[in-house]
């Protein structure tokens, strides 16, 4: 397994972006869910260039994408919502608990606020 301690972030972002093949960007991120926090995952996907964002979401193991989208920037919470399709939105929305809302409320688009109130009631 290779390690990527924090300040080793951009050597890690670096071989994710020189990868070739999926099923290496796979082995990355995996040990890279194993040794860094989620804020740091949250950081590491803000800095992959937007084309390849969504190549790195799927990748990333569904059990960490709400810690992940929580500590995301609002810019980067809202390209997410618009970028993945409705299932997957409201899927990752059907986590966000009510102080996570209110945080979110003013940057996601009101179809996003009102689907997640009513899945934090």
């Amino acid at each position: 397994m290779i390690e990527y301690p924090v300040d080793q972030l951009p050597q890690l972002i670096n071989d994710l972006l020189q990868c070739d093949t999926t099923e290496r960007k796979n082995k990355l991120l995996a040990d890279a869910q194993l040794t860094l926090s989620t804020e740091h995952l949250s950081l590491l996907f803000e800095a992959i260039p937007k084309e390849q964002r969504l190549e790195i979401w799927q990748l990333l193991d569904e059990d960490t994408h709400h810690e992940i989208f929580v500590n995301l920037s609002e810019d980067s919470c809202l390209w997410l919502l618009q970028t993945l399709d409705d299932i997957d939105a409201f899927k990752l929305l059907d986590e966000v608990n009510v102080e996570e809302l209110l945080e979110l409320e003013e940057v996601i688009p009101e179809r996003f606020v009102e689907y997640a109130k009513k899945a934090t009631r």
